[in-house]
């Protein structure tokens, strides 16, 4: 298994047709969201990196990550196909984001997971900063976050 960077036309259907599958709001390749401070659409326009797991040609999970200001980075759309799930993907497809993190000289990784993903961030080290809230689309979620050191 490899993970390697992808571009938003190769996440997106699996965005759409699985982590999201029925969304409602447009998915787009950032999200405006700041780390427990409401929404900035300045951040929509900052560059996502997305990653893929590969077993040979076949993508089995994805992840994203996006600065949202000049010291916070968000992991965001982290999927893994259910039969590869429990072997450890999610953990080194947290690890290519925090990598992407450390490149861009910033060291507070967060995201925002629904409760049923929370073990797996917490195995990987984030800590959980604030109470289960259900006004999302797919909750309810809490805020996470690693702190990475310099």
């Amino acid at each position: 298994m490899i993970i390697k960077k992808i571009t938003f036309d190769e996440i997106f259907p699996i965005w759409k047709n699985y982590l999201w599958k029925g969304r409602i709001s447009t998915i787009k390749p950032t999200s405006g969201l700041k780390l427990n401070e409401g929404y900035d659409k300045q951040i929509e326009e900052y560059t996502p990196t997305f990653f893929g797991a590969f077993i040979g040609d076949e993508c089995i999970g994805v992840n994203s990550g996006h600065a949202t200001s000049e010291s916070d980075y968000r992991s965001r759309g982290i999927y893994v196909f259910p039969k590869h799930r429990r072997k450890g993907i999610a953990q080194q497809l947290f690890k290519a984001v925090e990598n992407q993190c450390r490149l861009e000289n910033i060291y507070i990784l967060w995201s925002m997971p629904r409760e049923s993903a929370l073990l797996a961030y917490k195995k990987y080290g984030f800590i959980v900063i604030s109470e289960m809230f259900n006004d999302m689309e797919f909750g309810p979620n809490c805020f996470v976050m690693k702190l990475l050191e310099s």
